[in-house]
């Protein structure tokens, strides 16, 4: 009978001990909990921001933080990741850049404040499906075994001939603006980006083409320029002006310290490892090459005198990890002083920009699009689009106007339907196959001051277009577009492709006079 007793009094105390010791922990838990999230945030604007602009939680939803940014963001700081989103303590020898500890701080933080799921539905105005100013014109296909890997457009002025690049085949493809065939050229890498120019010294019209090395990421430099003209050289090797360069994906040229000899600023997009480069030519006609900024991610450049000292300046855009758009100013003694004009985050994808003045006040404005999904957050995003950066004077730019528009990868703004304002062609990449396809391809019609009428050009089943290129092919005044199929590549979960996959090319003609 004691021992019962004894038992109960045991068992009850017993009873109380755990139930004191689960209040107290799951009074200790939020606690816990909320100083681990809030530790993880000064962490994070540490660490993250130490090789990139500090990116909140907020940008993107939690599923795409745990099994794609955090991994990745983990085997750089040298924390040893398995699978999508197990982590595990250093081995011996190990010497990662931050406390084990820590890193889960930071991995909580982010994943108890990203959102579950972002809001990518919403659009300012609905689409206007219509031909616009436009007409379609389609080339003849002869090889329908052959699919389509556009990735370069290059109009010449000069010919009237229109330069299309095959990723697949890393060939470079000379038409007529009708589509007739007249030549193909064989490079070492696929051809990325064509410049048009006039040599200061010898005043000819100049031609040149970038290749790219690998469309793949890798720093492997094997990236080229060539300087050849395809109306009259039987072969690309004619004239190599550089070799062995980080994945360049982008080339102007120019005069840049006035020695009548054209030199060339190249953006070398590379990986891990690029550069935005400055060759400059020297009177044996050979080339000295120096770094103006040894970081990867330079995308895309255009040349002008921004401060108006009589000297070439040039102003680039930087995709990857430090995302933004710099000018470049001349310093008159062969080197250049970078001044930034706008940063944007690591996970926008930057995929072009426009100098040009769109609102007719004098000052040139900034067309810039995000769109490129190919990377660690392949998911929907709301901010990516077309956004106008007005100038309000001293190179100092405000945003002004937004369009969201999935994986947008390229605008052209221009006078398409000759009514004197500017008027802005995009496309995209990595549309919303699913949901809206039309976006492909869409014509914003300025109708009044910074008021745009959004066209979705019917054209997504005709193919997925890459690149973009605006010429007045016709000679009639009126600027046409030619659109790049790249009928392959990444696509999101439960997209079939339903474009067509074999036409290179496809010009909307300007109707307008």
């Amino acid at each position: 009978m004691q021992l019962q007793k004894f038992l109960k009094a045991a068992i009850a105390l017993v009873g109380v001990a755990w139930l004191t010791a689960a209040l107290v922990s799951s009074c200790k838990q939020p606690k816990e909990k909320k100083q681990g999230i809030s530790h993880g945030q000064e962490l994070a604007e540490q660490y993250c921001a130490s090789c990139h602009k500090y990116v909140p939680p907020s940008a993107l939803d939690s599923a795409t933080w745990k099994r794609g940014v955090l991994p990745n963001m983990a085997s750089r700081l040298g924390i040893r990741v398995w699978g999508q989103d197990e982590y595990f303590q250093p081995n011996p020898g190990d010497h990662p850049l931050l406390k084990f500890e820590d890193w889960m701080d930071i991995v909580k933080f982010y994943l108890h404040t990203a959102p579950k799921k972002m809001d990518t539905s919403r659009l300012p105005q609905p689409f206007v499906s219509d031909w616009a100013v436009f007409k379609l014109q389609v080339p003849a296909v002869k090889d329908t075994a052959l699919e389509a890997t556009t990735c370069m457009l290059g109009w010449d002025s000069a010919s009237g001939h229109l330069y299309v690049a095959s990723e697949e085949t890393s060939s470079l493809n000379v038409y007529e603006p009708g589509g007739k065939l007249l030549h193909t050229f064989q490079t070492h890498s696929p051809v990325v980006h064509y410049s048009q120019f006039r040599d200061p010294g010898t005043d000819t019209v100049q031609r040149l083409f970038t290749t790219i090395g690998q469309m793949i990421a890798t720093d492997e430099a094997r990236g080229e320029q060539l300087r050849f003209n395809p109306e009259k050289d039987a072969d690309p090797d004619y004239n190599i002006v550089a070799a062995f360069q980080p994945r360049p994906v982008f080339t102007v040229a120019g005069d840049f310290n006035k020695d009548k000899l054209t030199d060339y600023v190249v953006c070398g997009f590379g990986h891990e490892q690029g550069a935005l480069l400055l060759m400059r030519q020297t009177p044996d006609r050979k080339f000295n090459i120096d770094t103006i900024k040894a970081i990867p991610g330079a995308i895309q450049a255009q040349t002008g005198d921004f401060n108006k000292d009589g000297w070439l300046d040039v102003m680039v855009l930087f995709a990857h990890a430090q995302e933004g758009i710099s000018v470049f100013y001349n310093n008159q003694h062969g080197g250049f002083t970078e001044k930034r004009l706008l940063d944007f985050l690591p996970v926008w994808g930057s995929s072009s920009f426009q100098y040009t003045d769109v609102d007719h006040d004098g000052l040139p404005d900034i067309v810039y699009t995000c769109g490129d999904n190919g990377d660690y957050s392949n998911v929907l995003k709301p901010f990516h689009g077309v956004y106008i950066f007005l100038n309000k004077g001293d190179m100092k730019f405000e945003q002004r106007w937004f369009f969201p528009i999935h994986g947008c990868y390229k605008a052209v703004a221009a006078d398409f339907d000759g009514d004197g304002d500017v008027d802005i062609a995009t496309i995209a990449f990595f549309a919303d196959h699913i949901n809206r396809p039309e976006e492909e391809m869409v014509y914003f019609e300025q109708d009044k001051s910074m008021q745009f009428i959004p066209h979705a050009i019917p054209v997504h089943n005709m193919g997925r277009w890459i690149c973009m290129e605006v010429a007045d092919y016709d000679h009639d005044g009126d600027p046409d577009i030619f659109l790049g199929n790249m009928s392959k590549g990444l696509l999101e979960n439960g997209v079939t492709p339903s474009w067509n996959r074999h036409i290179p090319f496809i010009v909307l003609e300007n109707r307008t006079r």
